[in-house]
């Protein structure tokens, strides 16, 4: 769990975050995905009011399956509906925001498929998993204003 704020605008400004990185167990996967929502909300509610918390990572299951986490209202997942494996089955990895709070959010997100945006082969990717990196696009503009 980290902050951050961006680059560029005034400080007063600049889109601010909070960062909660998730890499799950394989072997209990499960129960810490029925632990993200309270981990979500714990970092809301940590006393520093910030409104944006982006849960991303290794969350080891499909956009269906992941637990409280998905029944919380308002609660999006910014890649739907494509795989990140090297085989096209699953969709492991995501990235999870609260969309009335993070205004920040263009819509935009998607899947590199390195071996073919990149003309890898699966030996240069090996070393880095077995899976796609994800994208997605936020305003450097805290609300998405940009001042006058």
């Amino acid at each position: 769990v980290a902050p951050f704020s961006v680059r560029g605008p005034p400080v007063q400004q600049a889109f601010t975050f909070t960062l909660v990185n998730v890499q799950l167990n394989p072997t209990n996967a499960e129960r810490e995905r029925m632990a993200l929502a309270e981990v979500y909300r714990a970092v809301q509610l940590d006393g520093r009011q910030e409104d944006d918390v982006l849960l991303l990572g290794d969350l080891q299951a499909n956009e269906s399956d992941y637990g409280p986490l998905t029944h919380r209202p308002h609660i999006m997942w910014a890649v739907t509906g494509t795989t990140n494996d090297w085989d096209g089955r699953n969709l492991f990895d995501n990235l999870r925001f609260h969309q009335a709070a993070t205004t920040e959010w263009s819509g935009r997100s998607g899947v590199l498929h390195t071996l073919k945006e990149l003309s890898l082969t699966r030996e240069q990717l090996a070393p880095l998993g077995s899976r796609f990196p994800l994208w997605g696009e936020f305003s450097a503009w805290e609300g998405n204003r940009k001042a006058p």
